[in-house]
């Protein structure tokens, strides 16, 4: 397994797990945030789709491991920033 993708994962899922306390600690986010949280999780399907086609070819699984937990941290933080983004909504209207 390439140790620079290894490397390169766990560096993304440090910065998630960041990303998740710091939605979780503020309880907030804005549009932009929305829009980021939203492509980069549609990227990070992309890749896992991509990594269970090496998984498949080459019997290799931990870059669909490393994937589906990217994947998965992408998807909670989108959660996290849509629930927040509309409670700030919610707030504002009143």
């Amino acid at each position: 397994m390439n140790v620079l993708g290894v490397l390169a994962g766990i560096f993304i899922m440090v910065a998630y797990i960041i990303a998740i306390r710091e939605l979780i600690a503020t309880k907030q986010a804005t549009k932009e945030q929305m829009k980021f949280w939203f492509f980069i999780t549609t990227a990070l399907s992309f890749a896992t789709a991509n990594s269970i086609q090496v998984m498949v070819t080459t019997g290799v699984w931990g870059f669909f491991f490393i994937e589906i937990v990217n994947v998965t941290l992408a998807i909670v933080s989108w959660v996290l920033a849509y629930k927040y983004y509309r409670q700030g909504k919610r707030k504002e209207a009143r």
